[in-house]
């Protein structure tokens, strides 16, 4: 995934209809959701090795990694309740076009944009560490008699 704004540039979001918007939103939705899987695996992966570390430096690294993938994965998680979120207001815009205001709530979703391309890039930078980490640790002779 290069980037959540994977819009049209220009003033795409002030003149897109609702079900553009809706369509866009979704494709949000789903990344959130598969990158909470990822965060899930990235976990699971961490604390298998774990378990082998003896070293006091090792144990440290994993926790820090550990930090980092919790905090990237309630930034998901809080960031999968505000999409689902506006898709709710979105679709009482598609059914009533005067539940919300309509400049007010486009610029809600720039703003939504704007968060959740922050997060795939803190997203993206929890990975690289995290397997940097995990590479270090299965080359040490200590996780390699386990494999």
């Amino acid at each position: 995934m290069k980037d959540f704004q994977s819009r049209p540039r220009d003033n795409f979001i002030m003149k897109a209809d609702w079900k553009q918007l809706y369509a866009l939103t979704e494709h949000w939705q789903s990344d959130l959701t598969f990158h909470r899987d990822e965060i899930k695996f990235l976990f699971h992966m961490v604390n298998k090795y774990i378990l082998w570390l003896t070293r006091y430096e090792e144990v440290e690294m994993v926790r820090k990694i550990r930090k980092k993938l919790a905090v990237v994965r309630d930034e998901s998680l809080e960031l999968l309740g505000k999409v689902e979120t506006h898709m709710g207001h979105l679709s009482d815009l598609m059914e009533n076009p005067f539940a919300h205001d309509s400049h007010t709530f486009r610029t809600e979703h720039e703003q939504l944009e704007v968060e959740l391309a922050v997060f795939a890039k803190h997203f993206r930078l929890a990975k690289k560490e995290t397997f940097k980490v995990m590479e270090s640790l299965m080359d040490s002779k200590e996780v390699e008699e386990h494999l």
